[in-house]
Parts: structure tokens; C-alpha cells; sequence
């Protein structure tokens, strides 16, 4: 059983991008017991690319991708080359490599520390492109399971226009072996409307 005793949000000091995503800086700092995944790219929001400024379009192979407005023609006869996000024509959520350590999008990791008296430091975050649009909205859960049963924790929020998150929140669970996981189900909107899902990374703790 999971009681929620208090909550703390904080951002990350944002490091260089490359177009390789990489691990959020510290990560190591916070203990064995944290885990990261990649974010991957598994679809786009039309209403929020279009609020943003941005379109959907699609690419002479059938991949899609979110452009500026005024590049949208060009950009889908193959004038000019897109620099967000691709979604190949077969790509889809269920095409993903759930196993990947490092996303299209970036990274997301999850941390789960004992403390004592039952009390666990729960941590978890993600890190996305810096050459990509920043943060538009999230839909971030995190699993917790221990001997006295399963729970989730919600309520998660992230500032806009941002491009790395984290967020920290002391619980009491029952003293046994715990999990921390993050479900497929969590993702980063980008203002550009694309949808950046969690890879699903966990962790196991024993609480004392």
C-alpha cells in the first residue's frame, strides 16, 4: 500500500544537445537505484502543432513529421529537409523497441530509494531534445508495487517550454522488495505536437 506524504518539483539544469539523446546530467548522482529508458517518437498532435504554429505533414516516402506552417509545402514535396521529429509510414506506438536504453526523443528515468520506517525517496524525470521544440503538456504515471498491494502515482505536471523535468515525492510503503515503473502510457507532448512515450524503465528497492 502507498501513501503520498509530500511532494517537490524541480527542473534540471539543461545540458548540450547532440542528435543522439542522452542520459539526463546527475542521474548517476542518485543512487544504483535509478533506471532510465529512452522517449520515442510515436505520433503527433495536429490541434497542438497548429495552435503552435506548427502542421503536419507528410514526406514523399510516407513518413511524417511536424514543420513550421510556412515550410509545410516544401517540406512534403522534399524541397526541404525536416529537422523534427520522423515517424516512418509503419511506425506506430506498437512498433517500438521497448527494450531501447536510448529514445528518439530523449530519455526518461525513474528512481525508488529506502530511507527508513517504511519511507521511500521516489524520483523520476525525462530529458528531451534541446533542438527540438520544448515541452507543451505531460501525461506522466508512475507504478508502485510492494507487499501491501499496487498503486499509481499521478499529478504530474511540467512547465512549458521547457526541455528537462524531474520530480521528486516521499512515500510509505510496506517494508518488502519494492518496484518503481514508469507505464508505456506516459508521455511528453512537444510544442510542435509531437508525442514522445516513455520506453517504460523500473527499478527495485527493499524498503526497510
Amino acid at each position: 500500500m502507498t501513501v503520498f506524504i509530500a511532494t517537490s518539483v524541480a527542473l534540471l539544469t539543461a545540458f548540450a544537445a547532440s542528435p543522439a539523446a542522452q542520459a539526463s546530467p546527475g542521474i548517476a548522482d542518485r543512487g544504483s537505484a535509478t533506471t532510465s529508458k529512452g522517449l520515442e517518437v510515436a505520433g503527433f498532435d495536429a490541434e497542438v502543432a497548429a495552435k503552435n504554429g506548427y502542421a503536419i505533414v507528410t514526406l514523399p516516402d510516407g513518413s511524417r513529421t511536424s514543420v513550421r506552417k510556412e515550410l509545410a509545402e516544401s517540406v512534403s514535396k522534399g524541397v526541404t529537409a525536416p529537422t523534427g521529429a520522423i515517424l516512418p509510414p509503419d511506425g506506430d506506438y506498437g512498433t517500438l523497441g521497448y527494450d531501447a536504453e536510448d529514445g528518439t526523443c530523449g530519455l526518461s528515468w525513474v528512481r525508488l530509494l529506502a530511507m527508513g520506517s517504511g519511507n521511500a525517496d521516489l524520483g523520476t524525470g525525462f530529458t528531451v531534445r534541446l533542438d527540438w521544440p520544448g515541452i507543451w503538456d505531460i501525461n506522466w504515471r508512475v507504478n508502485i508495487t510492494d507487499a501491501g498491494g499496487s498503486s499509481q502515482q499521478t499529478g504530474y505536471g511540467a512547465p512549458s517550454g521547457t526541455w528537462t523535468w524531474s520530480s521528486t515525492r516521499i512515500l510509505h510503503l510496506t517494508p518488502s522488495l519494492a518496484t518503481a515503473g514508469i507505464p508505456f502510457y506516459s508521455y511528453v507532448l512537444l510544442q510542435d505536437g509531437t508525442i514522445c512515450y516513455s520506453l517504460g524503465p523500473s527499478t527495485t528497492e527493499y524498503i526497510t
